[in-house]
C-alpha cells in the first residue's frame, strides 16, 4: 500500500535527573521507544501542539524551554504492520513541567502511549525512533537553535 501523507508531528525532549522520558504503545512490549508529543492541528502553532499533546499523554502543564530541531523521518512499515503514513517531519523542543520533581514512574492516562523514564546513559541499549535522534540529540542539546524556528500568522 502507497501512503501519499506526511504527517507533521510536535515532540519533546524531557530530562529529569540525568534521565528522559520516553514513549512506547503497550503493544510493542518496551520494544521500540519515541519522544512524547503528537500531531500538529491545522492552524496550530507547534509550540501549542506539544503544550497541549503533553498535557493530554502526561498530564501536567509543560513549558517550552527551546526549539532544537527538525528531524525528517521515512520509514518502511514491517509486513503485516499497519501504518497511516511512512513519511514524517518531527519538530523537537526542550520542556519541562514544575510538577515533575523526579523520575517517579508517570501513571499512563492514554490507552496506546506508556511512559518510561530511561536513563541518558542507556539510551544506546533501546531502539529509540526516529533512529538518528540518538545522533542528533547530543548536538541539539548543546546547540541553541531557539531562533531558527519562527510561528507566524497571515
Amino acid at each position: 500500500m502507497e501512503h501519499k501523507t506526511i504527517h507533521v508531528i510536535s515532540r519533546a525532549i524531557i530530562i529529569k535527573d540525568d534521565h528522559i522520558l520516553l514513549v512506547y504503545p503497550p503493544h510493542w512490549k518496551n520494544s521500540m521507544y519515541y519522544l512524547p508529543g503528537g500531531h500538529i492541528e491545522p492552524g496550530e502553532f507547534a509550540q501549542d501542539t506539544l503544550i497541549r499533546e503533553l498535557k493530554e499523554e502526561i498530564g501536567f502543564d509543560f513549558e517550552v524551554d527551546r526549539y532544537l530541531g527538525c528531524m525528517e523521518y521515512t520509514f518502511i512499515p514491517m509486513p503485516n504492520e499497519k501504518v497511516c503514513h511512512t513519511h514524517e517531519y518531527n519538530f523537537v523542543f526542550l520542556a519541562h513541567s514544575k510538577m515533575i520533581k523526579d523520575t517517579s514512574p508517570i501513571p499512563q492516562r492514554e490507552e496506546n502511549v506508556k511512559l518510561e523514564w530511561v536513563k541518558l546513559s542507556d539510551l544506546n541499549k533501546v531502539k529509540v525512533l526516529p533512529e538518528d535522534l540518538l545522533k542528533l540529540l547530543p548536538i541539539w542539546l548543546k546547540e541553541d537553535h531557539s531562533t531558527s524556528l519562527k510561528s507566524a500568522t497571515g
